[in-house]
């Protein structure tokens, strides 16, 4: 009898342990009001209060974890809001700059627009993502916005060009860039 009373003492200690453990698994909380159920053997009361501290380290591990994932979703949401606003600026700007080009150079204004749709049908045709190929669409046409910096006289000349003012020309692609 004494020991059938003696093994009951240890394995209800450990039973209320290991079914906290399994609750806790589910629903990640842990219920400390079972786990100090006393008993009489001193060395079992130790361990199941050494358990109540760890768990309770866990369970404020646990909370301070949440709280800065709670903090770290928020400073992403922020700024992927910014770096969406950014984008719109530089699609904004953009094409602005691409109006600029098309005013400055009339003879080849639509032509800035055409590169844009061109390129982005390749890109599409290509296979490449969606937001890319309207990336694209939006930047291509900025490709020779470099000529803002060629002299008019030589930009809208009537007829060939010298080989100066060539060479003046080729320069639209540095000043581009």
């Amino acid at each position: 009898k004494k020991a059938h009373k003696v093994s009951k003492q240890i394995s209800k200690p450990f039973e209320i342990m290991l079914d906290n453990m399994k609750k806790f698994q589910k629903t990640r909380y842990l219920e400390f009001d079972k786990i100090m159920e006393k008993c009489e053997i001193k060395e079992i009361n130790e361990l199941m209060t050494e358990y109540q501290k760890m768990a309770e380290d866990i369970m404020t591990s646990f909370e301070e974890i949440n709280a800065m994932n709670e903090e770290l979703e928020s400073s992403y949401k922020e700024i992927e809001k910014i770096n969406n606003e950014l984008e719109d600026a530089y699609l904004n700007f953009s094409t602005q700059l691409s109006i600029i080009a098309e005013g400055y150079d009339e003879t080849t204004g639509n032509h800035v627009n055409r590169v844009g749709e061109l390129s982005a049908f390749i890109a599409e045709k290509l296979g490449l993502n969606n937001d890319y190929v309207e990336k694209i669409r939006y930047y291509a046409p900025l490709h020779d916005i470099g000529k803002i910096m060629i002299p008019k006289e030589i930009l809208l000349k009537k007829g060939p060009l010298t080989e100066e003012e060539w060479k003046v020309m080729e320069k639209h692609t540095i000043y581009g860039g």
